[in-house]
């Protein structure tokens, strides 16, 4: 018999006269230990005590574990009753220790391991970070030029086939400029780097925008969209409505991209919270392809759709459904499926969302009545493309902005510190100077323009970078390519 095993008996027998024999036979049972033929607890290393001494603090509380250690203690410290035992008890407590010392030097091993894996994996996350946003400003200047000059052009007097042609190029440009938005906002997802405003937003104009703005894509294929928002529905919520937006405008695009005839329903609906917050739900429906019920809980993972056939014939990259989930469940709120093959798919969202107050709903809806514009300003524009410059030139124009242009950082710090400017568009990464340094220089020195907002101009949209822009003094933030209605909400901020 072991030394533990003497030990734990020695330590029932003298439990026996203040414990029953089924609590004992309780205790037993839950550390795993037995008796032999003799009545004895057969235990075979201090891993057993451990866990035995373990299992009567469990059952009788700590003091009575207090007194066992006590006991093993003072049974061990008198020399133990055989030469023998007390050989075998120290042999056994040696390799116990050299068994927790290799087991500690593991440990560090794999402890310094742990560390110089998380160094490199975080060298990586920064070089990844660093290319996707050098990537977003290369792609996205091009783009800017290609989607605002077809926006436009289609405003222009056009024949039936230059309209059909100028539609073609502003809709491939989009298709492409979703597919860039869908890995740079998954990156931004796993890297942790996504925000969340939290601003008044009119929810159903919300909503419709999104309905207005894959109509083009349903009325290519012969498809209604149904839009129903219930009696009732708060209309000025506090959130993101861009991120609301990307959400419905991904979820829409792809009932129709899914649906060969039929149509498409957007219902909207509430459910009170309390006084000052809802839960807002939206479904989306539609009579398409629908998804095999195997292939339901898939679709949101990355880079995945329901068949390899699904993205040869529909395209896309497999992302659209992963971010929305993300975003739906970092704004709280919950996405769900209903499908059945061949019959259609149905997507609700439920999202909590808090009333804006009385001052910014009037603030919103004053907001939203303004549907011309003619700002009658001067802006200074800071660019080094010159596609991008023409384009921001005649969208400026058409607010009744006159516009400046520059090329570089240098030559804004001069034009700013020669004439006031109402407001400042200033690109990123430029030649001699950058936005960054420009702006600095130019809210630091002593010139007309010590206090004109300065708003970031650029296809650069990672989060590190838009905390740089505020720390350089940087006011506001229109994303390349340029679209109208984003750039005139930017300055409807200012004028």
């Amino acid at each position: 018999m072991s030394v533990w095993s003497e030990l734990i008996s020695s330590h029932l027998e003298s439990l026996s006269s203040t414990c029953s024999e089924e609590v004992m036979g309780f205790m037993l049972a839950e550390s795993s230990l037995v008796k032999d033929e003799k009545g004895k607890v057969t235990a075979s290393g201090l891993q057993d005590m451990h866990v035995y001494l373990e299992t009567v603090e469990n059952y009788l509380g700590t003091l009575y574990r207090e007194r066992a250690e006590y006991e093993f203690e003072q049974i061990i410290e008198k020399g133990w009753t055989h030469p023998e035992d007390l050989r075998e008890l120290m042999a056994s407590l040696d390799l116990e220790l050299q068994s927790k010392s290799a087991l500690n030097e593991q440990l560090d091993v794999m402890t310094r391991n742990l560390a110089s894996a998380k160094h490199s994996a975080s060298i990586a996350s920064s070089a990844k970070s660093s290319f996707l946003a050098n990537m977003s400003h290369e792609i996205r200047t091009p783009m800017n030029g290609i989607l605002a000059s077809s926006e436009l052009l289609l405003d222009t007097s056009l024949d039936t086939e230059q309209l059909e042609l100028g539609g073609l190029i502003n809709r491939s440009a989009t298709a492409l400029l979703t597919i860039l938005n869908d890995i740079l906002d998954l990156s931004k997802v796993e890297a942790g780097k996504l925000t969340f405003e939290k601003v008044p937003f009119n929810f159903p104009e919300v909503v419709r925008d999104a309905c207005e703005l894959n109509s083009a894509q349903a009325d290519s294929s012969s498809i209604s969209i149904d839009l129903n928002i219930e009696e009732g529905t708060p209309t000025v919520l506090v959130g993101d409505p861009t991120r609301v937006r990307q959400v419905l405008m991904n979820l829409i695009s792809n009932a129709i991209k899914f649906t060969k005839q039929g149509r498409v329903e957007v219902g909207v609906g509430y459910d009170k919270i309390n006084e000052n917050a809802y839960n807002i739900i939206v479904e989306i429906s539609d009579t398409g392809i629908g998804i095999p019920a195997n292939k339901i809980e898939k679709i949101f993972q990355d880079y995945e759709q329901a068949s390899e056939s699904t993205t040869r014939e529909y395209g896309g990259t497999g992302l659209g459904l992963t971010i929305c989930k993300n975003l739906v469940e970092m704004m709280n709120g919950v996405i769900e499926v209903e499908s059945e093959e061949g019959k259609g798919a149905s997507f609700t969202i439920t999202v909590p969302f808090n009333v804006a107050n009385e001052e910014l709903t009037v603030e919103v809806n004053e907001r939203n009545k303004i549907e011309g514009r003619d700002y009658n300003k001067k802006v200074l524009v800071a660019d080094d493309n010159v596609v991008n410059q023409r384009v921001a030139r005649k969208m400026l124009a058409k607010l009744g902005i006159d516009a400046d242009i520059v090329f570089d950082g240098e030559a804004v710090v001069e034009a700013a510190n020669n004439r006031y400017y109402d407001l400042i568009l200033m690109d990123i990464k430029m030649p001699v100077l950058n936005g960054l340094e420009a702006t600095k220089l130019i809210l630091e020195g002593s010139g007309p323009n010590v206090n004109t907002p300065i708003v970031a101009l650029t296809g650069s949209i990672m989060m590190d970078e838009k905390e740089d822009m505020q720390s350089a003094g940087m006011k506001g933030f229109v994303g390349k390519p340029m679209r109208m209605k984003e750039l005139v909400q930017e300055l409807d901020r200012f004028f």
